[in-house]
């Protein structure tokens, strides 16, 4: 997922021995519409280790973590008015990894309310439109790369699920997001150290559960409807330079 934007504060130790803590503290977000209070600021926190192997080598690792309590105002069947509260919150880990000609690197994530393309994305796809409750998420992302001399070659899978509640699977008027997928492939050619030709294909895909279908006298849920699936490809061509 793309980090998002955040105004805060934040401390990071020297390194020491290859590790570093970072620690910072980040204006709320709310989730309009559902969780419409964020009280009090989000900490967040990320620990990482890296070491230089040789020349060339690299060795890195790191894990991180945020957590944010929100809350919403709601009216019971008497009349009494009441907050609700609960928590948004992620952690996430990775690696990276240099030998010769050879970068590799990996995270994954896992997390609460989080969202489907940044941190804390302020959408429904977060929480269930009827009941407000959070949706969970799972993310990978994965990529290599080769260099030799000028031209680097680079390919990547990344994606981010979501978990469905049991109230989707209820809810014959809606079909929500299953999974993104992203798979890239890349060269580049370094005409020299400030500017970089590129060519990438990027292939998008979005599922989605697909709608439960009801029976209008039990209100049972009967059967689903084919799930949804759209694919987009690009390609890109261009130059960057580096100042």
């Amino acid at each position: 997922m793309f980090p998002g934007f955040a105004s805060g504060f934040v401390y990071a130790t020297p390194p020491l021995a290859g590790l570093k803590l970072q620690v910072g503290i980040f204006d709320p977000v709310r989730l309009l519409g559902a969780w419409n209070r964020a009280p009090v600021p989000r900490p967040e926190a990320a620990l990482s280790f890296e070491q230089k192997l040789g020349v060339v080598s690299l060795l890195k690792f790191q894990v991180e973590g945020m957590m944010q309590p929100v809350s919403r105002g709601q009216v019971d069947a008497s009349g009494g008015a009441s907050l609700v509260h609960d928590r948004v919150w992620g952690v996430a880990g990775g690696s990276r990894f240099e030998v010769g000609p050879l970068r590799l690197g990996a995270s994954v994530f896992r997390g609460k309310g989080l969202g489907q393309y940044y941190a804390l994305q302020n959408s429904p796809v977060a929480f269930n439109p009827a009941t407000y409750e959070l949706r969970s998420f799972t993310g990978l992302y994965a990529q290599t790369a080769l260099v030799f001399g000028p031209i680097q070659l680079a390919a990547g899978v990344g994606q981010v699920r979501i978990d469905q509640l049991e109230v989707d699977k209820r809810d014959a008027s809606l079909s929500n997001a299953k999974s993104q997928t992203g798979i890239s492939a890349a060269v580049y050619y370094h005409l020299s150290d400030h500017l970089v030709l590129g060519l990438d294909y990027f292939r998008f895909q979005t599922d989605w559960y697909g709608a439960p279908t009801v029976d209008p006298t039990t209100m049972a849920v009967t059967g689903v409807l084919a799930p949804e699936k759209q694919v987009v490809s690009y390609v890109n061509a261009g130059a960057t330079y580096h100042w």
